[in-house]
C-alpha cells in the first residue's frame, strides 16, 4: 500500500516525498512549519505517483490545485477537506462570482448577502486578487440542511448602496438570485463556458460595443441649416 500523500509548492511538487499519517478514522493528516508568510498550493495524491492525485473541484481550485495562505498573524492555520472535494465530506462548496466590468466598484467593495449568512451587506466581502474585475468569494454549506441559497450582490456594504434587482430568469420574484444546492461543489457561472454573472443579470458581461450610424443625404435638395440629427430610443 502506497498511503495517502500530499504535494504542493512547498516540498517541490513531489507525490512521494511526503506522506499523511492515517488518523485510524478514515482520515489523513500531514503538518509543515512555514518559515514565512506565503500562499501556499497543493493536492492530495491516493498514493505516491501523479495519476492518482484528486482533481480539485473549479469551486475552490487554483490553476487546478488547493490553496491555503499563511499571513503570520492567524496563528497555526489547518484545512480540512474530503479528497476530490472542496470541503470537509458532506458539506457543499459555493464559489460566488459577480463581473463588476460595467460598474464603478464602491470604494467599500463588493458584498454578497443572502439567507445563508443573515442578509447581512457588510459581512461577506468578495474580492478581485488579479484586477479582471470578476469578485469573488468561497463559502461552504451543508447541503443536507439546505435545498438552496437565496442571494444578491451588492456594490457597497450597505442596503443603501446599489444591489441587484434580478429577472426570474436565474431569480425569485423579488428580484433575489435562487441557487439549488446538491452534493456537488458549484462554480457560479452564467454559461457552460464558466463565465461569471454581470453584475445585476443573469447573463454574463458583454463589452460596450460602438455602433455607428450613417446617412447619404445627396438625394436631399439642401440640408438643413441646423444640421443632421439622430434620434432613437438610445
Amino acid at each position: 500500500m502506497d498511503g495517502v500523500h500530499v504535494a504542493g509548492n512547498f516540498q517541490g511538487w513531489d507525490p512521494a516525498a511526503t506522506p499523511m499519517t492515517d488518523n485510524g478514522d478514515g482520515t489523513w493528516s500531514h503538518t509543515f512549519t512555514s518559515d514565512t508568510a506565503a500562499s501556499y498550493q497543493y493536492k492530495f495524491v491516493n498514493g505516491n505517483a501523479w495519476g492518482t492525485d484528486e482533481g480539485v473541484p473549479g469551486a475552490c481550485a487554483i490553476d487546478g490545485n488547493r490553496g491555503i495562505t499563511v499571513d503570520g498573524m492567524m496563528g497555526d492555520v489547518s484545512a480540512e477537506a474530503c479528497f476530490g472535494n472542496c470541503a470537509a465530506c458532506g458539506m457543499t462548496t459555493v464559489r460566488f462570482r459577480v463581473d463588476m466590468a460595467n460598474e464603478e466598484v464602491s470604494p467599500f467593495g463588493v458584498h454578497v448577502a443572502g439567507d445563508f449568512q443573515g442578509w447581512d451587506p457588510a459581512a461577506t466581502e468578495l474580492t478581485d486578487e488579479d484586477g479582471d474585475m470578476v469578485y469573488e468569494t468561497v463559502q461552504s454549506f451543508d447541503a443536507d440542511s439546505m435545498e438552496q441559497i437565496v442571494f444578491k450582490f451588492i456594490n457597497g456594504n450597505a442596503w443603501t448602496d446599489p444591489n441587484e434587482l434580478i429577472d426570474v430568469a436565474c431569480g425569485d420574484d423579488t428580484g433575489n438570485r435562487v441557487l439549488p444546492l446538491d452534493a456537488t461543489d458549484i462554480l457560479l457561472s452564467a454559461s457552460v463556458s464558466g463565465s461569471p454573472y454581470c453584475f445585476s443579470s443573469c447573463q454574463s458581461c458583454v463589452a460596450p460595443l460602438a455602433v455607428t450610424f450613417n446617412i447619404d443625404m445627396s438625394v436631399v435638395a439642401s440640408v438643413s441649416e441646423n444640421g443632421v440629427h439622430l434620434a432613437g430610443s438610445f
